[in-house]
C-alpha cells in the first residue's frame, strides 16, 4: 500500500484534503503531521510514497521543512505537492526543492481531485517497481525509467541519455562508470555507445551497425566490439 503525508496545521484542510484523497484512491494510507517534530516521528517508522506540504507551517517553514526532507537519500526523488496562499511562493518551492505541482489555497475540488489523480493514480502506477536511475545535477535531481532509454553516447566527453521521449545531455563522466548503473540488458557496441537490446531492431555486423526502434539513425559497433555484439546478439536472438 502506497503511503502518503499531509503537512498541515490546520484541521479543517488537512480533512478535506484527507477526504478527496480516499475519493480519488481509497487504497492510500494517509499519515498527518502538523510540523516538523511530527514529521520526524511518522518517517521513523514509515516510507512515504509522495508528501502534501503547507508552506507557511505554524513552528516552521515549509520549503525549509522539505529541504530537510530531500536529505535523506530514499526521499531525493519523491513527489511533493506544495500547499500555499501565497501565489508567488510556488516558483521558489519548483526552483529549490523540485517540487512536483503545487495547491493554491482557497482550493477549488477539482483543483485538488486534478492533482490527487496525477499523484495517487497515475504517478504511482507508472512508477511501481519498474527500474530508474537517477540523475543528480547542481541544481535538481531527476529520475529517468530504464525501460524507456534507446542508448546513451558519449558526445564531446558528455553523457547523453536519448530515451523514447527526449535528449537528455548530462555530466562528463567516464561511459563505463555510467554504464554501472544500468541494467544487463544494456550493451556496451563501441568507444562512445551503449544501447538497451530491447529496442533493436536490426543489427549487421559486416556493415558495423545497429538499428534501433524509434531511432531513425544507425549506431556504428565499434570493431574492437564485434565479437562482444556477435556473441550477446546470439545468445539473446
Amino acid at each position: 500500500m502506497k503511503k502518503i503525508l499531509i503537512i498541515e496545521d490546520d484541521s479543517r484542510i488537512s480533512t478535506r484534503l484527507t477526504d478527496l484523497a480516499h475519493h480519488v484512491n481509497p487504497n492510500v494510507a494517509i499519515y498527518h503531521a502538523t510540523g516538523s517534530v511530527g514529521v520526524d516521528d511518522i518517517l521513523s517508522f514509515h516510507q512515504i510514497d509522495a508528501f502534501f506540504i503547507d508552506i507557511q507551517l505554524e513552528d516552521c517553514n515549509g520549503l525549509e521543512l522539505a529541504k530537510e526532507i530531500r536529505k535523506h537519500k530514499i526521499y531525493q526523488f519523491t513527489p511533493m505537492v506544495f500547499i500555499t496562499a501565497v501565489p508567488t511562493r510556488e516558483l521558489e518551492a519548483f526552483k529549490q526543492v523540485h517540487s512536483y505541482d503545487y495547491i493554491l489555497k482557497p482550493f477549488s475540488e477539482s483543483q485538488v481531485i486534478k492533482v490527487f489523480q496525477e499523484i495517487l493514480i497515475d504517478f504511482f502506477e507508472e512508477s511501481g517497481e519498474e527500474e530508474s536511475i537517477k540523475l543528480e545535477y547542481k541544481n535538481y535531481n531527476m529520475s529517468v525509467l530504464t525501460k524507456d532509454i534507446l542508448f546513451i553516447e558519449i558526445i564531446n566527453r558528455r553523457i547523453h541519455i536519448v530515451t523514447k521521449h527526449e535528449t537528455i545531455e548530462y555530466n562528463i563522466m567516464p561511459l563505463k562508470k555510467f554504464q554501472e548503473k544500468l541494467p544487463n540488458y544494456f550493451l556496451r557496441i563501441h568507444q562512445s555507445i551503449v544501447i538497451n537490446m530491447h529496442y533493436v531492431s536490426s543489427f549487421s555486423l559486416t556493415s558495423f551497425n545497429v538499428n534501433m526502434e524509434g531511432y531513425d539513425l544507425p549506431l556504428s559497433i565499434g570493431r574492437s566490439y564485434k565479437s562482444i555484439v556477435k556473441g550477446a546478439f546470439n545468445e539473446r536472438y
